[in-house]
C-alpha cells in the first residue's frame, strides 16, 4: 500500500501470505498509513527475512513516510521498521505479549521505534514492555540484544 490511502483493519487477521520482496503481510509505504486494533498480522512470510516478514513501514524522500497505528487487542508479529519510521500507539494494548517483535532498520539509541498518539487512553510508561526488538547481528562477536525504553528509544545493554 502507496501513495496516501488509509487501511483500517478491525477485528481482521491477516496470516499465511507472501510477497517476493519485503512486507508479506502488509507493506505500508511512504506517505500511507495502516490503523490496525482488535486485528493481527501473523504468520506471513517474504523473500527478504529482515524486510518485514508480517509488516513493513516504509518511507520515501518523495512520498514521506508510512505511518503504522496500532491499539486495543492487535497483535502484530514481525515488523519492520526503516529509518524514520516507527509504531503508534493509540489506546492500551491488550494482546498476548510481545504484541510486536520489532526490527529497526538501524540499531542505535537515538532510533525511536514507539510514540503515542495525541489522543491515546494510556502512556508509553504502561505499554513500551510489551514489545520485543530483534537481537543486532554485529558479524564478529554474535549478537547485541536491544529493547525499548520508557520514551519509545532503542535500548541496549552493551551502551550502543
Amino acid at each position: 500500500m502507496g501513495g496516501t490511502g488509509t487501511l483500517i483493519l478491525t477485528n481482521s487477521t491477516i496470516t499465511k501470505n507472501s510477497a517476493s520482496t519485503s512486507g508479506g503481510g502488509l507493506y505500508i509505504g511512504g506517505g500511507a498509513t495502516a490503523i490496525i486494533t482488535s486485528g493481527s498480522v501473523t504468520e506471513n512470510e517474504s523473500s527478504s527475512s529482515s524486510a518485514g516478514q508480517d509488516v513493513l513501514v516504509n518511507s520515501s524522500s518523495t512520498t514521506g513516510t508510512g505511518l503504522f497505528e496500532m491499539g486495543d487487542s492487535s497483535v502484530i508479529g514481525k515488523i519492520y521498521l526503516t529509518s524514520g519510521c516507527y509504531i503508534t500507539i493509540l489506546s492500551t494494548l491488550t494482546g498476548t505479549t510481545p504484541v510486536a517483535t520489532i526490527t529497526p532498520a538501524s540499531y542505535s539509541t537515538s532510533t525511536q521505534v514507539l510514540t503515542l498518539s495525541t489522543d491515546s487512553t494510556t502512556t508509553l510508561e504502561n505499554e513500551y514492555e510489551k514489545f520485543s526488538v530483534t537481537s543486532q547481528e554485529d558479524g564478529t562477536s554474535g549478537s547485541v540484544e536491544w529493547s525499548i525504553d520508557s520514551n519509545g528509544y532503542l535500548s541496549s545493554s552493551s551502551g550502543n
